[in-house]
């Protein structure tokens, strides 16, 4: 019994993590992504090539790095479970606004059919509503063969209640 409700308490706590890991909160989104790459990397044996062009200790309005955590870790699981991919990409620019874009190299689907065949789905349909809600864009490029970009991009408010430095 204890056997159990120490794997319960265990998985418990992963779940929590993976919906929001205190290290956002705490140290911000490239600290959240740079734990979130290793930890990933390890349990698909999947690489990620990432490059961030903000400087490490940026912050951004909350809600912006929670909605932008959020679609790259779901892009990433997408990655794991259909993709069959060895090789991800992770891009982060930052200038008016905060861009993300995931791209893998993996077999592609057909995006009508998809989403045609998911509209209750938690998956892009969930990432389009998470850029949505903050008056964001999102995309997903695919075809059958060619691999998957999942783009978003969000407002930064200067100046906001949200921001932290």
């Amino acid at each position: 019994a204890r056997g159990i409700v120490t794997e319960m308490s265990l998985k418990i706590r992963n779940l929590s993590l993976d919906l929001r890991p205190a290290m956002l909160d705490d140290f911000g989104l490239f600290a959240a992504l740079e734990w979130l790459f290793e930890r990933y990397t390890k349990q698909t044996q999947i690489k990620i090539n990432h490059n961030f062009s903000f400087i490490n200790e940026q912050r951004f309005p909350r809600s912006v790095e929670t909605a932008a955590f959020r679609i790259i870790q779901e892009s990433l699981t997408n990655v794991a479970r259909h993709a069959d991919s060895s090789v991800v990409d992770v891009n982060i620019w930052v200038k008016d606004n905060l861009e993300v874009e995931i791209s893998d190299f993996g077999q592609g689907f057909d995006i009508v059919i998809v989403e045609a065949k998911n509209r209750q789905s938690t998956g892009i349909s969930s990432m389009r509503e998470r850029a949505a809600l903050l008056g964001g864009e999102f995309s997903v490029a695919s075809s059958p063969g060619s691999g998957t970009i999942v783009r978003a991009v969000f407002d930064i408010v200067e100046g906001s209640e949200n921001v932290q430095n």
